[in-house]
């Protein structure tokens, strides 16, 4: 009889262990869920022009999930408070990037650019932000070079800027109108520009880290690269390599240019990172994929989010079971894919 209920008591106790484990699952996967609705809904009420209902939703997004915040999102938050004639609580949005001490939040030039934003740079608090993320910058990067670093800066700005324009282009013009032909003929020449400073800057020092030249000028000669041509990806990815092995580039940059460099190569990418558009299924859909039930285990060997995390950009669900049933169907049309995808692949940016 002893042994019987010592035996009951520790299958009791092992139902409530494999409970809270589930409950912890669930509760983590609920963050994110909640998270999504709250920014979902946020811009269905902006949409509406209700702003500050927008604003408000985005507010409850970043109180309540405060490790799924994204900084593209506090922008928005701020705009949309501005909109609302709220301009002390746009600002407190805004604050977040000066108390982000490690400076890896936001760009400098990113911000200062943001042609939405530039009703608020009238007012006093936005130099105090701007100069708050500039002693940041130094202060976490005492032996930096600020000419370099604002080179970069501007480069990864002119990077970026026709890749955040394109959606809003096509929604206005159309996809095949003669003003997106012409904006994707800026933006392939604006690339070029870009490749050959990078170039000449990788050429001349090496692959520069961010005690050099700042996250920003890291991360303008990473995206430069990866959204160059392929022979120039595949030259540069052994440098980039090795730079990321000495801690001057980042396992994450590292890992979306071997994602596209074997989706280039006809393979199948390792971490995900590469989104197509299926003309089929008129959708966006994750490229050629290996082993997709065990990919969040790589993303977080490389510092990624989680597919699903990742896929919230855009407004994809992840199912690895159901990917990997139609992987197939993805590899067998993967020429039509592939030549949507490379169509875009210049205005879409690579998001953090």
């Amino acid at each position: 009889m002893k042994y019987l209920l010592l035996f009951l008591l520790i299958l009791i106790f092992l139902s409530c262990s494999n409970f809270n484990k589930n409950k912890d699952a669930k509760n983590s996967q609920s963050e994110v869920l909640f998270y999504s609705d709250y920014i979902i809904e946020g811009r269905k009420l902006a949409k509406a022009k209700n702003y500050k209902g927008a604003a408000t939703k985005f507010t409850y997004a970043f109180r309540e999930n405060p490790n799924h915040v994204q900084s593209s999102h506090i922008v928005d938050a701020a705009y949309y408070w501005m909109l609302a004639d709220e301009v002390d609580s746009a600002f407190l949005q805004l604050n977040t990037f000066i108390s982000d001490t490690d400076y890896v939040m936001k760009k400098i030039t990113d911000l200062t650019k943001d042609r939405r934003l530039s009703p608020l740079q009238k007012y006093p608090m936005w130099k105090t932000v701007i100069d708050g993320m500039k002693r940041n910058r130094n202060r976490k990067f005492p032996n930096i070079n600020s000419e370099l670093a604002d080179q970069l800066d501007e480069i990864l700005y002119q990077d970026q800027y026709y890749r955040k324009m394109i959606d809003n282009m096509e929604s206005k013009y159309g996809k095949n109108s003669t003003e997106i032909k012409n904006f994707n003929k800026h933006g392939y020449t604006q690339d070029s520009i870009n490749l050959k400073k990078v170039l000449s800057i990788i050429d001349k020092y090496g692959w520069l880290g961010a005690e050099e030249v700042g996250y920003d000028g890291n991360t303008a000669l990473f995206l430069v690269i990866q959204h160059a041509d392929s022979a120039t990806q595949r030259k540069y990815l052994p440098l980039l390599r090795d730079a990321a092995k000495k801690g001057k580039a980042s396992s994450e940059d590292l890992s979306f240019l071997e994602d596209r460099v074997a989706i280039d190569q006809g393979k199948r990418q390792i971490y995900g990172s590469q989104i197509g558009y299926d003309p089929i299924l008129k959708q966006m859909i994750v490229l050629p994929l290996e082993d997709p039930i065990n990919v969040d285990k790589r993303r977080a060997s490389v510092g990624l989010q989680t597919m699903s995390d990742y896929l919230m950009h855009w407004n994809l669900l992840w199912d690895a079971k159901s990917y990997e049933q139609n992987l197939p169907y993805y590899e067998q049309n993967m020429k039509s894919i592939q030549k949507k995808y490379d169509s875009l692949n210049i205005l879409k940016m690579k998001l953090e």
